[in-house]
């Protein structure tokens, strides 16, 4: 499945935000293991419950993303002009 399917569709920011926080984990995971940094023990037995932490929180901020813009931006004029 491609996201740039998506673009500019609500179901794509809904799929892509908590897709992206949870690919975050692993890779700063990655990061700190290939750095030699102590932290990286401490992170890898602690990963799994992080997950579906940062999954929920990565819905829930492209719903209330979502909602801000439709309510609150997507009549003013600066954002009309930046979508031009």
């Amino acid at each position: 499945m491609d996201l740039v399917e998506f673009r500019e569709k609500k179901k794509g920011y809904y799929l892509s935000l908590p897709i992206a926080n949870v690919l975050v984990i692993p890779l700063m995971l990655l990061a700190l293991t290939l750095l030699g940094l102590p932290g990286a023990e401490e992170l890898r037995s602690a990963i799994w419950y992080f997950i579906p932490l940062i999954l929920i929180q990565g819905f829930i901020g492209a719903w209330l993303g979502i909602l801000l813009y439709e309510k609150k931006l997507k009549g003013k004029r600066i954002v009309k002009q930046i979508q031009e």
